[in-house]
Parts: structure tokens; sequence; C-alpha cells
């Protein structure tokens, strides 16, 4: 794993808890992760069974998030050596650490 990342929570309202991280380095030995909200169904709509990610990150790091139409980096705001991530269902976002 991420040595950055030292904990995670998926907030649900139902004990199964779906989500998943994926770690990734670039040509340029830049460390990515991916987060994605597993929780997902035929009868469910993205925004029903959206989730939030916390993950507990060391001291003195910073994330941007990769916007998935432009490419750019966005900063992520950084509380209390926490960010939180906001996924509808179905899907996941990419992240850079700075």
């Amino acid at each position: 794993g991420e040595l950055r990342i030292v904990d995670i929570n998926i907030a649900s309202g139902k004990l199964l808890k779906e989500g998943l991280i994926g770690f990734f380095r670039d040509d340029h030995n830049r460390s990515y992760f991916m987060a994605v909200n597993l929780n997902h169904g035929a009868d469910m709509s993205a925004d029903n069974a959206a989730r939030t990610i916390t993950l507990q990150i060391q001291e003195n790091g910073s994330v941007s998030r990769i916007n998935r139409s432009t490419g750019k980096a966005e900063p992520v705001a950084v509380c209390n050596g926490a960010i939180s991530l906001n996924l509808p269902g179905g899907t996941g976002d990419l992240y850079r650490f700075e």
C-alpha cells in the first residue's frame, strides 16, 4: 500500500461498506491512487448509492484530484489531516499525491 495513507473509512448507512483503493506510479514516479465506490445495483441510482470515503493522510501531505474531463489536477481540501471523497455509486476518481 501507499505509506501516505494511514487510515481509510467508508461511510455507509448499511452494514456493507464497499470501496476499493488502487495505487499507481506514472512514468515520472509520481504517486497516484484511485478511489472507487463499488456500491451499485439495478434498482439504485448513482446518487442513492453514494458513499463518502475518508482517508487519513500523513502530516503535511497534499492531494489533487485529476479532473476526468480536462486531465488537470485540482487541489483537494485537507482538514485535520484527512480528505473526504464523495463518490456516486459505481464511480471512481483518480488522485495524485503532491
